[in-house]
């Protein structure tokens, strides 16, 4: 096989590409990566929370939860470690206020259809940053349901 001037250049110009490729992903990988961070919280109850819930602040979108894992707790209850994938940075990169003292409290879904919500709480006195991969304590509220109940339940005692 006979090699050809044209051979050489667009092998050259393939393997341009193929570096170029790799560094924009590499470039856009660290872009990304570092907007979005992980916060961890433990539940007892997940109340419909699943990936892919969104996390408010707010009432402002902030996140996703990527993944919910059960595991046993100290005291040998069944917990839920929910992992949300949380902004640390607002579009203008000024810093997203997580401290210590934040709370993720999950809010069931309506009519216990569809998919619950978590809401992170700011804490009344904010104490330091918090770093990526940090728990948080939770706070959980009864479902539409439970709520219901406690009425139906109420209301039957008055008669």
């Amino acid at each position: 096989m006979k090699w050809d001037n044209t051979d050489l250049r667009v092998g050259l110009m393939v393997f341009g590409a193929l570096l170029l490729g790799i560094a924009s992903f590499v470039w856009i990988g660290q872009r990304w990566g570092r907007e979005v961070a992980p916060l961890y919280t433990d539940v007892s109850d997940v109340q419909g929370i699943g990936a892919e819930s969104p996390v408010f602040m707010n009432g402002f979108n902030v996140g996703r939860v990527s993944d919910v894992s059960p595991r046993v707790g100290q005291s040998g209850q069944l917990l839920f470690r929910i992992r949300m994938d949380v902004a640390w940075r607002l579009k203008d990169k000024a810093p997203m206020p997580l401290r210590e003292g934040l709370r993720a409290r999950v809010v069931p879904p309506a009519l216990d259809i569809g998919r619950g919500t978590i809401v992170l709480e700011p804490a009344v006195e904010p104490g330091p940053s918090l770093k990526p991969g940090d728990v948080i304590p939770s706070m959980q509220a009864g479902g539409t349901t439970n709520r219901m109940q406690l009425v139906v339940d109420s209301v039957g005692r008055d008669f």
